[in-house]
């Protein structure tokens, strides 16, 4: 099965910011998500500090948060690794 992948105002945004190479990278971890959105390992993990169901793939600094909706994966937002909480809290 591939997914789908719905990007919000807010990882555009950073997206948008970045330097070519690091979105690049950003852009195709994203992507590989398609085919397998929990693969095995270490780079993808839960949130476990709020309910819900939203995962973090770790980009090297970076962290994409998204959630996974029916056959979608919502990218929520794209945050420097020290930035996730203060996302967090304002979530």
């Amino acid at each position: 099965m591939t997914w789908s992948i719905v990007l919000a105002r807010s990882a555009v945004k950073s997206l948008d910011r970045l330097a070519a190479d690091e979105r690049k990278r950003i852009v195709e971890a994203i992507l590989s998500l398609k085919e397998n959105p929990t693969p095995p390992g270490k780079k993808v993990k839960p949130l476990k500090a709020i309910d819900g169901n939203l995962l973090r793939l770790r980009v090297g600094s970076r962290r994409v948060i998204y959630e996974i909706v029916k056959d979608e994966i919502h990218i929520l937002e794209i945050v420097v690794r020290g930035d996730l909480e203060r996302w967090l809290s304002r979530r």
